[in-house]
């Protein structure tokens, strides 16, 4: 069903997750966007947004990875400082490689059952190649 044939009904209760923090929106919300060419459309507004760029962005040198970038989460947080959605429910949940709790970063989440000990899985899971400096 193409995007045109859609009926308001169908519109307004699709939901598009975002494609940097991964939070819900409305299909009709990024749908706008889209048809206006806005930079982002995927992405929410508090992702779009410059003023929230400065909190979710961290930058920072990993003893062992070396410079990374985390995405912080910046609303609610549980006792144990992981992030949680409106229902009170963890927000993608699993061990992150880079140590920061309310990371959302995509890359930096892997499953808590997984092991990872390869150094091809965590480049892979990085996007980046380990260097003698950051092993």
């Amino acid at each position: 069903m193409s995007a045109m044939s859609r009926t308001k009904h169908d519109v307004e209760n699709e939901i598009v997750y975002c494609t940097r923090c991964g939070i819900g929106q409305s299909f009709e919300q990024v749908y706008k966007r889209k048809i206006r060419n806005a930079v982002n459309a995927e992405w929410c507004r508090d992702c779009r947004d410059d003023r929230t760029e400065i909190r979710r962005d961290y930058k920072w040198v990993h003893p062992v990875l070396g410079k990374i970038s985390c995405w912080l989460w910046i609303f609610e947080l549980n006792d144990d400082w992981n992030p949680i959605d409106d229902n009170g429910e963890l927000y993608r949940p699993g061990k992150r490689l880079c140590g920061l709790k309310d990371c959302v970063r995509q890359a930096h989440i892997i499953e808590t059952d997984a092991k990872v000990t390869d150094k091809i899985k965590v480049e892979s899971a990085l996007g980046k190649e380990l260097t003698p400096h950051n092993r």
